[in-house]
């Protein structure tokens, strides 16, 4: 049975880096044999094994507002370097590259971009621990803004963190990013406390915001 699920395993990572290098659709694998493991073995892009085998391959792509084509996937360690330039150009206190890529080569990593034209033009950062999890990060590039991108990058993100049994997600934001505020609002985020100047450069509150019931999640 090992044999088996090693080599389903190997044809879904074919599959993944058939996808990540243009091919656009959203491909699924689930085997529920049992198999006699009880402890979980994580293969990078999300081939998980824990008691039932379940494989999810996260990317698909869809038009923009503007006609912008979009590929949202998981990140991969080459997404990096254009992360931190993002992060330099929209936050006061950036991630730089080496903060960035373990959240990115790690199983509990939640790093998922938007790609138009070869350039990641929208990213969101955070960690799973299931049941839980928490975004980090989530911006997109100045020029793509207003066009539903953080909206469907964050849903696309959920839904594919759910396969690992995400039910609650928490974040911060800062108490005066109304446009922050009114997206994770219309996801469904529910402001549940204040943390008095979390934040410095400049300094302020951090609204904590949190989307739980897993039932919320699968839609």
């Amino acid at each position: 049975m090992r044999s088996e699920v090693f080599a389903v395993a190997k044809v879904v990572r074919r599959s993944f880096y058939t996808c990540a290098k243009g091919a656009n659709f959203t491909h699924k694998v689930n085997f529920t044999h049992e198999v006699n493991f009880t402890h979980e073995v994580d293969f990078i892009h999300e081939v998980n094994f824990t008691h039932k085998v379940h494989f999810t391959i996260c990317c698909v792509a869809y038009h923009a507002h503007g006609g912008t084509t979009m590929e949202i996937r998981k990140m991969n360690p080459d997404d990096a370097v254009q992360v931190a330039e993002l992060e330099a150009e929209i936050f006061p206190d950036p991630w730089s590259e080496r903060d960035i890529f373990p959240y990115i080569c790690t199983a509990g990593g939640m790093c998922y971009a938007a790609i138009s034209d070869g350039r990641v033009v929208a990213y969101v950062l955070g960690r799973v621990i299931a049941p839980e999890g928490e975004v980090y990060r989530i911006a997109t590039r100045p020029g793509y803004r207003r066009r539903g991108i953080a909206y469907r990058l964050l849903d696309y993100a959920v839904k594919c963190e759910r396969g690992r049994g995400l039910e609650t997600l928490f974040l911060e934001v800062r108490e005066g990013n109304i446009p922050a505020r009114n997206l994770y609002h219309s996801y469904g985020f529910s402001e549940v406390g204040v943390r008095k100047n979390y934040y410095s450069n400049p300094t302020e509150n951090a609204i904590v915001m949190i989307k739980a019931h897993k039932d919320d999640m699968i839609n």
